[in-house]
């Protein structure tokens, strides 16, 4: 069974250019939370960051971002990070990208 940081891992790979509103508060959360766990996987993530961010500007630029995620029910340790995802979800791409050249450093690599 995979860890937070794999699940989040494994839809940016597989689904980085359709990723919804919810998909991006995970990630903020795990970065939030887990900065270095999900940054073991960013030889993984690197090479799907522009896809990813693109689709985070549309979501934003297009409201659905803010609408979508007025509708979900975050528990208390998600509020922490309310109104700061957009910008969680930016650092931690400027994360991987930093770390791009790093060994692999998670039982992930069956994605290779």
């Amino acid at each position: 069974m995979e860890n937070p940081e794999e699940i989040v891992a494994i839809k940016i790979i597989f689904r980085a250019g359709e990723f919804k509103p919810r998909d991006l508060f995970d990630l903020a959360v795990i970065y939030n939370q887990r900065k270095r766990d999900i940054l073991k996987v960013a030889p993984l993530l690197a090479p799907i960051n522009d896809v990813l961010e693109k689709r985070m500007d549309l979501l934003e630029s297009s409201g659905q971002f803010e609408v979508q995620i007025g509708e979900l029910s975050i528990l208390d340790g998600g509020l922490k990070i309310r109104c700061q995802e957009l910008d969680l979800c930016r650092q931690c791409l400027r994360d991987i990208s930093l770390r791009q050249d790093k060994p692999l450093e998670t039982g992930l690599s069956r994605w290779q």
